[in-house]
C-alpha cells in the first residue's frame, strides 16, 4: 500500500489532471503494470511499463483507491499493489515526542520491534480512512516511522526523548517550510516532573 496526497493548487497547476507514478516493482523484463481498477471514465493516460498514469479526480474529496498487478511476459501476477489518492486532504501534523512517533527511546526487550512502533498514528489513521476522511500526514524531509508496521501514511514530527523547546523550534521550522491545516500535539512528559516551565513557554 501507499499514497499521495494532492492539493487544490496542483489541481490548478495541472488543470484539474492528477499525474503519478503507480508504485510497483517492475524489474523483471517485460513486467507491465495492469489496472484492476476500472478508472476508463476518468483516466487521460496510462502507460503499462513504468505505471505513469493521468486522471481527472473529479469534484470529491473522497480517498481514491487504485488497485492493480504487475505481470510478466507470461500474464503471471508478480506484485498487487494499493496505491491511494487523497484529493485536497486535511493536513495534519502529528508533533510530540516518542508517544507521536512510537516508543523507542527506552530499549527494554517487552517493546515491539522498532518498525512495528507507530505510537497512536496508525490507529488514528486507520479510523479516520476507513470511515473515509481524506486525510495526509506530515512531518519534515526524511521524518517517518511505521510503514513497516503497515502504516500507509508515515510522515510525523515526532522526536524520541526530546523536551518541549526543542519541539518548538521544529515546529517553527515546519509551520515555516509546509503549512498545515491541524495538529495532533502532545507534549512535556520528559520535562516532567522535574521541570514543567517549558509547557508555560509554549502556552505562551
Amino acid at each position: 500500500m501507499s499514497c499521495s496526497a494532492v492539493t487544490a493548487d496542483d489541481l490548478i497547476n495541472t488543470g484539474g489532471t492528477v499525474n503519478l507514478t503507480l508504485p510497483a516493482d517492475l524489474s523483471q523484463a517485460n513486467a507491465e503494470v495492469v489496472l484492476q481498477t476500472d478508472l476508463s471514465n476518468v483516466m487521460t493516460q496510462f502507460d503499462p511499463t513504468s505505471g505513469a498514469l493521468s486522471f481527472t479526480p473529479g469534484t470529491s474529496r473522497l480517498p481514491i483507491n487504485i488497485d492493480y498487478t504487475v505481470e510478466n511476459i507470461d500474464n503471471n501476477v508478480v506484485g498487487r499493489y494499493r496505491h491511494t489518492v487523497l484529493v485536497n486532504p486535511l493536513r495534519i501534523m502529528p508533533l510530540g515526542d516518542s508517544i507521536t512517533h512510537g516508543i523507542e527511546y527506552f530499549e527494554t526487550t517487552d517493546l515491539p520491534p522498532q518498525p512495528m512502533r507507530v505510537g497512536y498514528r496508525k490507529f488514528l489513521y486507520d479510523r479516520l480512512t476507513n470511515d473515509e476522511f481524506a486525510i495526509d500526514f506530515l512531518g519534515q524531509g526524511g521524518q517517518s516511522a511505521g510503514e513497516a508496521a503497515g502504516l500507509v501514511d508515515p510522515e510525523n514530527n515526532g522526536y524520541p526523548g526530546v523536551e518541549i523547546s526543542f519541539l518548538v523550534t521544529k515546529l517553527e521550522e515546519q509551520l515555516a517550510e509546509d503549512p498545515v491545516d491541524a495538529i495532533l500535539l502532545h507534549i512535556g512528559t520528559n520535562n516532567t516532573p522535574s521541570d514543567a516551565s517549558e509547557i508555560d513557554d509554549w502556552l505562551d
